[in-house]
């Protein structure tokens, strides 16, 4: 049985097509098991699983209902994660926050970005942030969206919003079960 999900859950995504495979592969830090996350996302109204709706990334930053992904009939895993710690004020903040990109165009250049990193990564074998670090601020990549609206609530996943990787908002979720419950594993 699916739950209900609720405002500021937090989506991680595993996605089978090559642009989420190729996702998980050029953002998993040296040393690390492979990523499972390919995408991220963040309940802004809540109601059924299906009909709560999320916030993404994805061409643009949209709102939309899980059905999206149910009628897309690809094999799409998601892992929700319940903020635990949120006061009333610091959800009503990320909400509010979140409603100023909503349309904003997708920060394709950042993920050019994260590429050149993976790469120099790679040669130099440690990890490496610097090309990330030359990216416009404000552009949306989905975990940017992520990040940047639960910072303006006041809370972080531990890693700059510039920087953020869908991997590294679900390795914090996990990490921090005293803020973060895992409320649902499975397919969409």
């Amino acid at each position: 049985m699916k739950p209900a999900l609720r405002q500021c859950d937090v989506l991680v995504f595993h996605g089978g097509s090559f642009v989420s495979k190729s996702i998980r592969t050029l953002t998993r830090s040296r040393g690390e098991a492979k990523s499972w996350a390919n995408h991220v996302g963040f309940i802004v109204e809540s109601g059924d699983f299906y009909d709560a709706v999320v916030q993404e990334a994805v061409g643009s930053v949209v709102r939309r209902n899980l059905t999206a992904y149910h009628e897309l009939k690809k094999p799409t895993s998601v892992r929700v994660y319940r903020a635990t710690a949120l006061t009333n004020i610091e959800r009503i903040e990320i909400l509010r926050s979140a409603s100023t990109t909503v349309g904003r165009q997708y920060g394709y250049g950042k993920i050019a970005l994260h590429m050149l990193d993976a790469g120099v990564s790679r040669l130099f074998r440690h990890d490496v942030k610097l090309f990330r670090r030359f990216a416009f601020s404000k552009m949306p990549i989905c975990s940017w969206d992520v990040t940047y609206h639960f910072q303006n609530g006041g809370k972080s996943f531990g890693v700059d919003v510039d920087l953020a990787t869908p991997d590294d908002i679900a390795d914090f979720c996990q990490r921090r079960s005293d803020h973060y419950t895992l409320v649902y594993e499975g397919e969409i």
